[in-house]
């Protein structure tokens, strides 16, 4: 009788090591896509940006050659409103500068606490810039703002390329400073992520 129990004992452990293995074993689901975003001359896809799962995409509305019109637009549940931006230039001295943006973004605010603003030098994906972070009210209701304002580096932009793969872009963050504290690693992420789909060849 001894020896039975022992031996179911054996048998349980057994069973519950190989149920252990076999669950850690599978893989984890990702908790990010990859979206692809199109330009303003042309439908074709030339972004690509991880986005998390629950955040949700918006179809912007309006005529997509108007830079003041957003080429990708998220939200997270209604609390947190993502833009991203870029602005096509036919020359380098049409380029808006990244302080220039900043500067935009802080008239918008109706009260900004100067001590909650931070700007901070920025570069990945073979762009270069800054990120603004600042509290305050907008239309009266507390608000935080995140934004990049990023440019394409010199040595690509100099290369004989379609003027919309070589614009500048933002990705402007504005809402609910609980939750953009929430998901703030997302947001840093996420914009980390935006990247042309095709490298741009450096060419020595």
């Amino acid at each position: 009788m001894m020896r039975r129990m022992n031996f179911l004992k054996l048998l349980l452990l057994l069973c519950l090591t190989l149920l252990v293995i076999g669950c850690s074993s599978q893989p984890s689901r990702p908790n990010t896509r990859w979206v692809e975003i199109a330009g303003r001359s042309n439908p074709q896809p030339i972004y690509r940006v991880k986005v998390p799962l629950h955040w949700q995409r918006i179809e912007p509305t309006g005529d997509r050659q108007d830079t003041t019109v957003a080429i990708a637009e998220f939200s997270v549940d209604n609390k947190i409103r993502i833009t991203i931006h870029n602005f096509p230039v036919s020359s380098p001295e049409e380029r808006i500068p990244p302080n220039a943006q900043i500067a935009r973004w802080k008239r918008q605010f109706e009260k900004l606490n100067p001590t909650s603003v931070q700007v901070s030098p920025q570069a990945f994906s073979g762009y270069s810039g800054l990120v603004f972070e600042g509290n305050g009210e907008i239309k009266g209701q507390p608000a935080t703002m995140l934004g990049w304002s990023m440019q394409l580096a010199p040595e690509f932009y100099r290369q004989p390329l379609n003027a919309n793969i070589k614009a500048d872009y933002t990705i402007k963050v504005q809402g609910d400073p609980a939750r953009i504290e929430t998901e703030k690693k997302a947001l840093f992420a996420f914009a980390r992520s935006f990247e042309l789909i095709h490298p741009i060849p450096l060419s020595l």
